[in-house]
């Protein structure tokens, strides 16, 4: 953190360090410290940067102190606000914010500092007379802060925003850090659970202290958790701890259906699994890091691409039959169905499949917890350089699937693997249907960045048949199957989205080229 001293105090004794989930800083008890800003935000340089002023009580517990949290909130906050002061789909300047276990309150005053309407900062009763003192160094945000006692888990939120008239406004956007530990879990939810309910959405950034904290947002009740952001940082013996921002909101309840008519969205039966049926599906989950950290950002992607292809006509779409090669543990056949469902309000059918049977209880597993169970279908083993399509087509009763995806395959497989994928495109998609797969790839033989380039040298080291492929050549291989580059989307992590499109005139016009 950038920060400096500003009135150093003899009477105040000698303050110890105070390990912040990942930092340690040294400060003296009541004695204010300047926090400056060192990242880029609307409204502030370099050289004049963004100042706010705490201070940090120890005696307080972790509700006295800074959490290195909160800064990791502030940057993601930073890079998120657009120049019209749009978070996300909300507007700072129209925005009453609650922030919830305040502690010294940056979260909260930076967030009246960039533009924020108003931001009520809240903690329990033994913490707020401290937090008051923070809010009252910072006089140039007293007409767009407060303070307010909130005890979770004990039905004071209504109260805390009911106006003199008896009418309750609720807040749109709550905020908080690391507010999810064993010691809060049971107050917590419930109070989540009420902001939610109500209409909020709430942002938590969150240090991810082994099972239990996952397992805390994975169960909430009602509530649909969503990961926005991931970041590794260093604790104070250099081991990298994790911290997420998670985004919840209350999940939507499908409509009772009172009309003869068809409904675009079908009906789904909500059947709550038994505590049997969650504790197998806990036990069997596999989660593979890497698919955790860009599962989101791939089936917001997916969602994003598909009703931007015309010839797709995702909008006349009432069901996507979606064909998956080399399903994994199956996180991602469980996000990107569902985010299909909500986004494209589509019945979704996907197919999992995988070379052995191995990871099967963990894609079914993935489906079970996510609520998706009626979307995932049962895996199929499928060896990719083979005639795998005749197979494909069996689980749909011959009818051809709109998609094929693909992801983080064809690098870490023999380029038969890549042959085979492409082949079976060509018999088991649709007029016009989707071929998408995700990862590295080279373009005209050019790897770039140098990361790519290490990495394609470190898979050759462990097989020389595997690697980062080149566009081209999958392009030249696909051409003789009927598909055709239409897009390649830029993605974190310096990979690609590359799209394909099925023709069957191309496949005859390939046919009849001359060699």
């Amino acid at each position: 953190l950038g920060r400096t001293k500003m009135e150093p105090d003899a009477s105040e004794s000698e303050g110890k360090d105070i390990m912040c989930f990942g930092q340690v800083y040294e400060t003296k008890d009541n004695t204010p410290f300047e926090w400056k800003c060192t990242f880029p935000v609307n409204g502030y340089s370099v050289s004049s940067p963004l100042k706010i002023k705490f201070q940090q009580t120890r005696n307080l517990g972790i509700g006295g102190q800074l959490w290195c949290g909160s800064e990791l909130m502030c940057k993601w906050i930073a890079k998120k606000l657009n120049a019209d002061g749009k978070l996300l789909e909300f507007s700072l300047p129209k925005l009453t914010i609650l922030e919830l276990g305040s502690g010294v309150g940056l979260t909260g005053l930076f967030l009246a500092a960039i533009g924020a309407f108003h931001v009520m900062l809240s903690d329990l009763e033994t913490v707020t007379p401290n937090l008051k003192a923070c809010m009252a160094l910072n006089p140039q945000l007293k007409s767009r802060t407060s303070v307010r006692a909130l005890h979770w888990g004990k039905n004071q939120e209504k109260q805390l925003f009911s106006g003199t008239d008896g009418k309750v406004t609720w807040p749109k956007l709550v905020v908080g850090v690391d507010c999810a530990y064993p010691g809060t879990f049971d107050a917590l939810a419930p109070t989540l659970k009420t902001l939610t309910q109500n209409g909020a959405t709430v942002l938590l950034q969150q240090e991810m202290r082994g099972k239990r904290t996952k397992r805390f947002f994975r169960t909430l009740k009602g509530i649909q958790a969503q990961v926005l952001h991931e970041d590794l940082e260093k604790d104070r013996e250099g081991r990298k701890t994790l911290h997420r921002i998670y985004k919840l909101t209350a999940k939507k309840r499908q409509p009772t259906v009172t009309s003869t008519k068809a409904s675009k969205k079908p009906k789904m039966e909500e059947k709550t699994p038994s505590k049997e049926q969650l504790e197998t599906w806990l036990q069997d989950q596999v989660t593979n890091q890497s698919a955790e950290r860009n599962k989101e950002y791939i089936a917001k992607k997916v969602a994003e691409i598909l009703p931007a292809l015309k010839d797709f006509e995702v909008e006349k779409m009432k069901e996507i039959k979606i064909m998956e090669v080399a399903s994994g543990t199956g996180q991602h056949a469980a996000r990107i169905s569902k985010e299909l469902h909500d986004a494209l309000d589509l019945e979704v059918s996907w197919q999992p499949s995988e070379l052995t049977p191995d990871l099967f209880k963990s894609v079914a597993a993935w489906a079970g917890l996510s609520g998706c169970v009626q979307f995932v279908k049962d895996p199929i083993t499928i060896d990719a350089t083979t005639r795998w399509g005749s197979k494909a087509l069996a689980q749909t009763d011959g009818k051809k699937y709109d998609m094929v995806y693909v992801c983080n395959c064809i690098h870490i497989a023999p380029w038969k693997v890549a042959e085979g994928i492409l082949e079976g495109c060509g018999e088991v998609l649709r007029e016009n249907g989707l071929l998408l797969m995700y990862g590295p790839y080279a373009i005209d033989g050019k790897l770039t960045p140098e990361s790519n380039v290490r990495f394609d040298g470190w898979l050759k080291a462990r097989d020389r048949e595997f690697g980062v492929r080149d566009i081209r050549d999958v392009e030249k291989v696909g051409s003789k199957h009927g598909l055709t580059l239409v897009k390649m989307v830029p993605m974190p992590a310096n990979n690609f989205i590359v799209v394909f499109k099925y023709s069957s005139k191309s496949m005859e016009q390939e046919k009849k080229s001359p060699l």
